[in-house]
């Protein structure tokens, strides 16, 4: 016998409601100029009808009979899970992020070869990548790799933040502060968003400062040997949608930015579990 991870093929028929709901409100999806142009709104009631109206099948039928994870909706915007671009003609691209008050343009080497189209999006990526290796070989490297690029995400997502707020505003913010994240997060929001939050009472923010601890503790400032079980690592895993992603898309929420299809998804990680096998 040999344990080994095991994740959920299906998802709840609400969760599958809440992906089809949070990329038709937040994500790059091209109906959501329609629903700005008639006057929708940004309810899940009224979203809810206006997917009914605009699809043969109801968004509860598309969430009842789709719910196995793998599956991918029409309403995803499939393009945005790759920000990574590798060029064969060098400069043919210029960077940029759209926002509010217009458009704020990223410095490109000159002979680049390859590019990313958003830093903290492409570090998002291949965070989940290492996630996924984790439980396919039920590997903690692979798990630390998973929780370092996602943390370095979510630390790059903020000073994107800022940096568009600067191209913006007289009033600069100084994003090369020598300063713990904690107090960024309290410094920098409230000034990005005229006077917001981030809410550090839930699940999600407790969930990112385990996997900042679990980064300290067995990663970055290892001092002795450690070992886990499979259940405890498992535990670990199942806090990933909560800790990354989750967090990702309270920031992108704060800062009024289009959402990225994968981390919507990612928010709704089937359930984790630790099964035992028969050696073949």
């Amino acid at each position: 016998m040999f344990k080994k991870f095991e994740v959920k093929k299906t998802i709840s028929v609400k969760d599958a409601e809440n992906i089809i709901l949070e990329n038709l409100q937040y994500s790059n999806y091209s109906s959501i100029n329609a629903i700005k142009k008639y006057g929708i709104g940004k309810s899940k009631v009224q979203l809810t009808e206006f997917y009914n109206i605009n699809n043969e099948q109801t968004l509860r039928d598309t969430a009842r009979f789709n719910r196995n994870y793998e599956w991918q909706y029409e309403i995803e915007n499939v393009a945005d899970w790759s920000e990574t671009f590798y060029l064969s003609t060098p400069n043919m691209m210029e960077i940029f992020t759209t926002h509010e008050k217009g458009t704020y343009v990223y410095d490109i080497p000159k002979n680049s070869d390859v590019i990313t189209k958003s830093t903290y999006l492409a570090l998002f990526l291949d965070s989940y990548e290492n996630f996924e290796r984790s439980i396919q070989r039920g590997s903690l490297s692979d798990f630390n790799s998973a929780v370092n690029k996602g943390i370095s995400a979510i630390e790059l997502s903020l000073r994107d933040a800022a940096l568009i707020y600067n191209d913006t505003s007289s009033d600069k913010i100084d994003v090369d502060e020598r300063i713990p994240f904690n107090e960024k997060i309290d410094k920098w929001i409230p000034i990005i968003t005229n006077g917001k939050k981030f809410d550090k009472s839930g699940r999600i923010w407790n969930s990112y400062m385990m996997y900042r601890k679990h980064r300290d503790d067995y990663d970055q400032h290892l001092k002795t040997p450690y070992a886990f079980n499979y259940e405890e690592l498992c535990s670990l895993m199942n806090q990933y949608k909560f800790a990354i992603p989750g967090m990702l898309f309270e920031l992108d929420i704060l800062f009024k930015r289009r959402i990225s299809s994968a981390v919507i998804r990612t928010k709704y990680y089937p359930q984790i579990s630790v099964v035992e096998k028969q050696e073949e």
